[in-house]
């Protein structure tokens, strides 16, 4: 079509100018002369033939594409070689990739690219987080959150709407006993199970100050992928149609939580199929004890029958009663011998004897020795009150004890005494050419009577004599 209108404005142009040219006053004059019949040409024919045909709009169009066309064509002749080849562009030469450096590599290490996965409440979850995002070591906690009226009251507030059913899961991560949120982003996946396929379904987050927003739309099946930097409550919403009241009707468990009087303490209706979650109530605290909620009864008495102890991932599967249910506090206290390297006795303490042992159990004997009970803050009586599970051991004090008399690098004389004997001196020994002077404990002089209170070695010290010889001379 561009190719047609060229040629046609080139030979609108070739004729305009031959026009032109035949039509001069020197040709007119020319073919008077010459005696040659000028043409007869009648005046509309004359104006068609001199005054070009103003073009449509759709022309005018197309000739500026075309315009714009030729210098584009122009450009692209004007770069290619004599040959008339196009030149051939010089690929880029690869860079060599980088290798990590060893911060990059330890990072790597400490915060390992991982998937977590966990199921609660008829939601799966998996989590995708790349490096970087959680310290290696961490796990992913999913629980069920059963619906409730402030629950419901936030979702329908994101969704503009109220809404037919809901799946709720409280989604948190764990490393090193301390709750962690992810240092980067990470993708979710949610596919909930049980709404209803023909409804629209939203994926809702309800952070822990309870705010809440819609983060994604979910398919037909409840499944919905979203970025996180932040977790807590995820719902995927199943809307009402054409935003209308809500229709759902769910069916519930009735849970009845009786407290130590057998009086009803609060009732909850749980979802068929779901666990009690956030609505379980704290538990009804009893000094001394450890406190649970049981399945079970209790009568006016107090008097309960326990079925089995639940905690908030208790899923009821009829109308149940729930009762406080209690354990008491009990500490064991280990007997270990002298090397802790046996165990002697246990035994039990607990709020009925202040956690105090009456009945300590006796010391093994142990020959020349007095025993007694240690534990890590001293001697253990049944004074010591037990906070915790304690380690007890044997500790033992020397009763008798040697006494060693040494002349030289001989023991002159050996007695055993019992701690607190009055020390008593042997017969002063006798060395050829040296005079005693005494019994020694290094340079301490023992004299006797001293009280013995451990073993002791007791050396002889000497001086040497000397002789002098005295000669009479007479005078000879």
């Amino acid at each position: 079509m561009k190719k047609s209108i060229r040629r046609f404005l080139a030979l609108f142009l070739a004729f305009a100018m031959l026009a032109a040219y035949s039509f001069s006053p020197q040709n007119l004059t020319a073919f008077a002369v010459s005696g040659v019949e000028e043409p007869t040409v009648s005046a509309q024919e004359a104006e068609q033939t001199t005054e070009p045909t103003e073009p449509t709009k759709a022309t005018q169009a197309e000739t500026q594409a075309t315009t714009a066309e030729e210098p584009a064509q122009q450009e692209t002749e004007a770069v290619t070689d004599e040959s008339g080849e196009e030149p051939q562009t010089k690929p880029t030469e690869a860079t060599e990739p980088t290798e990590p450096s060893e911060d990059e590599q330890k990072q790597d290490e400490e915060y390992p690219a991982k998937e977590f996965s966990d199921s609660a409440g008829g939601v799966q979850v998996v989590v995708n987080a790349p490096e970087g995002a959680f310290p290696k070591g961490t796990k992913m906690v999913v629980k069920a959150v059963g619906h409730s009226a402030e629950l419901d009251a936030q979702i329908s507030s994101a969704v503009g709407s109220e809404v037919e059913d809901y799946k709720a899961v409280d989604i948190t991560f764990h490393n090193d006993g301390k709750e962690v949120q992810p240092e980067r982003e990470v993708q979710v996946h949610l596919n909930a199970s049980g709404l209803n396929a023909a409804t629209e379904k939203e994926v809702v987050h309800v952070s822990d100050s309870g705010n809440a927003s819609v983060v994604a739309e979910a398919n037909a099946n409840g499944a919905a992928s979203v970025p996180a930097t932040h977790f807590s409550t995820f719902a995927i919403a199943a809307l009402t149609a054409d935003g209308g009241e809500a229709t759902r009707d769910v069916e519930t468990w009735t849970v009845t939580f009786y407290n130590r009087d057998g009086e009803v303490h609060t009732t909850v209706n749980v979802p068929k199929g779901e666990a009690i979650g956030e609505q379980m109530p704290k538990v009804i605290d009893r000094e001394d004890y450890h406190a649970f909620w049981a399945v079970g009864t209790i009568d006016s008495h107090g008097e309960t029958t326990i079925e089995e102890k639940i905690t908030s991932e208790y899923v009821p599967t009829k109308d149940t009663s729930v009762v406080p249910y209690y354990e008491q506090i009990e500490y064991t206290v280990t007997f270990l011998n002298e090397d802790k390297t046996e165990t002697l006795y246990t035994k039990k303490v607990n709020s009925n004897t202040s956690y105090c042992l009456n009945d300590i159990p006796k010391v093994p004997e142990k020959a020349g020795h007095t025993g007694k009970w240690v534990y890590s803050g001293g001697n253990f009586t049944n004074k010591v009150k037990v906070e915790a599970d304690t380690d007890v051991w044997a500790e033992y004090d020397k009763t008798v004890f040697t006494v060693n008399f040494m002349v030289g690098d001989k023991v002159h004389a050996t007695d055993t005494y019992y701690s607190g004997d009055k020390l008593s001196l042997p017969a002063d020994p006798v060395v050829e050419g040296k005079d005693f002077t005494g019994w020694y404990v290094g340079e301490t002089e023992i004299v006797g009577g001293e009280n013995v209170t451990s073993d002791m070695t007791i050396t002889a010290q000497f001086d040497d004599q000397y002789y002098v010889n005295f000669i009479v001379d007479h005078g000879d």
